[in-house]
């Protein structure tokens, strides 16, 4: 038999006709023609030495650049855990577990009334010396006062721009207290109910950080007192901090990490979880060691600012956050989670309820929102007085107030034309009772608000 490279010769040199040679297939052997291109689909050809090194080259050039891209990708999305130094646009559906270790879905801000929206009592309230214990003003926001001086607390229509906000907490100090006395304060804070920061694990071996952040406006520049508190008042454990205002009159965001605490006693069910206090000046007892300390204290230490101490001073606040960074000792502070309006209204009155219209303050002389009644043949009458919300607790103070003079503990009797004293009956977390006695058949009416504040 001749051999391949004999044949070969043969037909070169005319001693076997073409047509007698086989070409090669993929099924049959046979004489084959070289092919030294790199794009060629022919199943009867062979590529070159020089074709197969032609996309031997572009292969590993491919297999180079795939794990170049690879890299970059990883860096810039990790896998197991990074950070991201640009925004992320997803095109598509993006599945988080988390956010700093919390929800997603809302109500990353454990803060109620952040945004300074919702203001149910007084339009304007004036905070003097007889407020040592506090009262309250915009809901869920109490001033507390102890000094000689006064200021007054209104909500302001005045807000950081292009952050979403529209309302903010105006504070202004009407008459100063130059000299505070060593255990003399003044503040502005917010009660956490307990039940709200539970998985935070405060007073545990697994407590979480979080984070706290904020827009501030002041008159007086320089460093300001902020402390988060177990209890409303007498409290044994406090984060003591500060925070400066740079410029005058200029809306600044602050943001402050606090690391969970590990000691102490926290509430978790329907009192004080926690009590975020913002200093507006304190005597030298009421300052505390920076960092979590033993005591009830109102800053840390540095401060300057003090504006209880300037007749005419203003501060005010907005956009307030409080969110959790989970169990690492760093997280992302988030922007201002913005709350229908509905619902940071029923979050709010669940501490405070009133019948009137929300433009009206209690005690003004209106009439849309209350109830009315006609007494029986024996001149009595009884009312109950459902709650818009179950409250936190039973109220602590439930009052009446005449539509026609605003009276505080009083219903109108139109049939005698006269303001009388009303009884309250009973009281629960979902709704009161009211009763009166009058003539028969007399016409009465009132309005109501309730008070389950921490």
């Amino acid at each position: 038999m001749a051999k391949p490279r004999d044949l070969a010769n043969s037909v070169n040199a005319g001693g076997i006709p073409a047509s007698r040679v086989t070409a090669a297939s993929t099924s049959a052997a046979g004489v084959v023609q070289l092919n030294d291109t790199t794009s060629s689909t022919s199943t009867s050809q062979a590529a070159t030495a020089n074709a197969a090194k032609a996309a031997y080259d572009r292969g590993t050039t491919g297999v180079n650049d795939a794990a170049t891209a690879l890299s970059v990708a990883n860096a810039a999305m990790p896998k197991t855990g990074g950070t991201f130094t640009n925004a992320v646009v997803f095109q598509g559906n993006a599945t988080l577990a988390s956010l700093n270790g919390d929800c997603l879905a809302g109500f990353r801000n454990r803060i109620i009334n952040g945004g300074m929206r919702v203001c149910q009592r007084a339009i304007l309230t004036t905070v003097n010396a007889s407020n040592a214990a506090g009262i309250y003003t915009l809901d869920r926001w109490r001033a507390i006062n102890d000094t000689d001086g006064n200021f007054t607390v209104v909500q302001s229509s005045d807000a950081p721009s292009g952050q979403g906000l529209t309302n903010s907490l105006l504070v202004t100090i009407v008459t100063a207290d130059a000299a505070l006395a060593a255990t003399q304060r003044a503040s502005i804070q917010q009660r956490i109910e307990g039940s709200q920061v539970m998985d935070v694990g405060l007073g545990t071996a697994t407590a979480k950080t979080i984070l706290l952040s904020f827009w501030v406006k002041a008159s007086v520049t320089g460093f300001y007192g902020l402390s988060v508190r177990n209890a409303a008042s007498g409290a044994t454990r406090s984060y003591n901090t500060i925070y400066q205002v740079s410029t005058a009159n200029t809306w600044e965001k602050k943001t402050i990490l606090i690391p969970g605490d590990t000691t102490g006693t926290w509430s978790t069910g329907s009192g004080v979880g926690m009590n975020l206090t913002w200093s507006l000046g304190c005597g030298s007892s009421a300052v505390g060691t920076d960092f979590w300390t033993n005591g009830d204290t109102d800053g840390g230490s540095g401060v300057t600012a003090r504006p209880i101490q300037t007749a005419s001073a203003t501060w005010q606040l907005a956009g307030v956050q409080l969110e959790v960074a989970g169990s690492a000792a760093t997280g992302a502070f988030t922007p201002f989670e913005r709350r229908p309006m509905g619902l940071e209204m029923l979050l709010c009155q669940r501490y405070f309820w009133k019948s009137y219209n929300q433009d009206s303050s209690p005690s003004t002389v209106t009439t849309p929102g209350q109830f009315v009644a006609v007494s029986n043949a024996n001149g009595t009458w009884r009312i109950t007085v459902p709650f818009k919300v179950t409250m936190r607790d039973t109220p602590t103070t439930i009052t009446s107030y005449s539509p026609t003079t605003g009276a505080a503990g009083t219903y109108r009797d139109d049939t005698l034309g006269t303001d009388r004293a009303s009884t309250l009956v009973s009281s629960g977390m979902d709704g009161a009772s009211f009763s009166g006695v009058t003539a028969a058949y007399a016409t009465i009416r009132f309005h109501a608000t309730a008070e389950a504040e921490l």
